[in-house]
């Protein structure tokens, strides 16, 4: 069996299962309902009609291999009757030796006349005439508190220790954030999030003292767990913290 066969099967049952729609936005004057999500073949552009490309003519002219796609919507307006529209959508890349390829089906011999490979074993993708690949990553499970001892911690700044506690939060599109706590030696905590690829360290009195609002933090209970002259300290270099970035604002 080919060490790319099941990422091949799993770009075909991709495509395959991605055809219907079911994605609507709704109005209170419009609504709007995909119905059916269709890709085609790879083909030239450059050219006055559609010609099948091939792989390598892809990695010479240093063009991606990729399809047309097109996505049919159901219109209504004022809950009208709906109007159907076609559109295009872009072009998506096409895994080399899929069903959308043009290779598909085809022996050694008849690789060699169509100037390929003849031990192609596909499972790639060729953008502007490189071939990429998508490499599986393993991602800690959505929504577990994770305990984690690691010495890399400790340069995330002063008075950081190795241990952290960091949980992969799910919103309900299934796009994910990961927090992380980071325990210090002065016994605060800070949390770490990361926002458009950039991280934030962010102190954790500051977050409960904005859950907490109309309450004292002293009183709530979530911190009744740390020492007395801990949570002094911590509250006292926030506001001093706090009140040195109003005063530069000012400035």
């Amino acid at each position: 069996m080919s060490v790319a066969l099941p990422h091949i099967n799993s770009f075909n049952q991709l495509v395959a299962e991605t055809k219907f729609g079911g994605i609507s936005v709704c109005t209170k004057k419009c609504a709007i309902r995909t119905t059916s999500i269709d890709f085609g073949y790879p083909v030239s552009q450059n050219t006055s009609h559609n010609r099948f490309i091939t792989p390598r003519e892809c990695r010479e002219t240093r063009t991606s291999y990729s399809a047309p796609m097109s996505i049919t919507f159901s219109c209504s307006l004022h809950g009208g009757e709906e109007e159907v529209v076609t559109t295009h959508a872009g072009a998506f890349p096409v895994m080399v030796l899929s069903n959308r390829c043009s290779l598909t089906g085809l022996n050694v011999k008849s690789l060699i006349c169509s100037r390929e490979e003849g031990a192609e074993i596909g499972g790639c993708f060729i953008i502007n005439g490189l071939e990429k690949i998508i490499r599986l990553l393993q991602v800690p499970m959505r929504n577990m508190v994770l305990a984690i001892k690691r010495p890399a911690f400790c340069n995330k700044g002063a008075f950081f220790t190795r241990y952290a506690v960091m949980i992969r939060c799910a919103r309900k599109n299934n796009s994910t954030c990961t927090i992380t706590l980071h325990y210090l030696s002065t016994g605060a905590m800070r949390v770490r999030v990361s926002i458009r690829k950039q991280e934030f360290m962010i102190p954790l009195a500051i977050i409960l003292k904005a859950l907490n609002s109309g309450m004292q933090l002293g009183e709530s209970k979530i911190l009744k767990c740390q020492p007395e002259s801990m949570l002094r300290n911590e509250l006292q270099g926030q506001k001093l913290h706090l009140s040195g970035l109003m005063r530069n604002q000012r400035i």
